[in-house]
């Protein structure tokens, strides 16, 4: 990214008579500018016994979800698919596979033991009562949440 950044130098001049004058001078150059953010740019999911709780940036893509769908890749990678009030009530996903989100501002939480056991029989990973963090990435096509708990792609 391109950033352009103008100066003005002012010079005052005093002549035979004492008067001042200003003179007004611009420069113009090109400057690389590489911007940076001191907050977190990755989504990071929690998970203990009882829950899943995603931070601001993992979030995001959940702000618009009625319910969600959750289940684990052949790489034992937890998959997140958020799901509108009109998916849900078409009629084409079964109810009772559906999960419960809780939204908030700064996280967002899906909230079942049963669901906990059965990810931590499915991935290996055994969940108690300290949460433990993991990165994680959106899919826009495929609209879903990638928890990656088996090994980054």
């Amino acid at each position: 990214m391109n950033c352009f950044v103008s100066f003005c130098i002012l010079l005052y001049d005093v002549d035979e008579k004492g008067a001042g004058a200003y003179e007004k001078s611009f420069k113009s150059q090109s400057i690389m500018i590489r911007w940076f953010s001191p907050k977190a740019k990755e989504g990071i999911a929690s998970l203990n016994q009882s829950s899943i709780q995603l931070n601001a940036v993992a979030s995001t893509p959940f702000q618009y979800a009625f319910r969600v769908q959750v289940g684990v890749d052949e790489k034992n990678n937890i998959i997140i698919e958020p799901l509108t009030r009109d998916k849900v009530e078409s009629g084409v996903y079964d109810e009772y596979g559906l999960l419960k989100v809780q939204l908030a501002k700064t996280f967002t939480r899906i909230s079942s033991r049963d669901l906990m056991k059965g990810l931590s029989e499915m991935t290996g990973i055994p969940f108690g009562e300290e949460a433990q963090k993991f990165p994680t990435s959106w899919d826009e096509k495929i609209n879903q949440l990638t928890i990656h708990c088996g090994g980054k792609e």
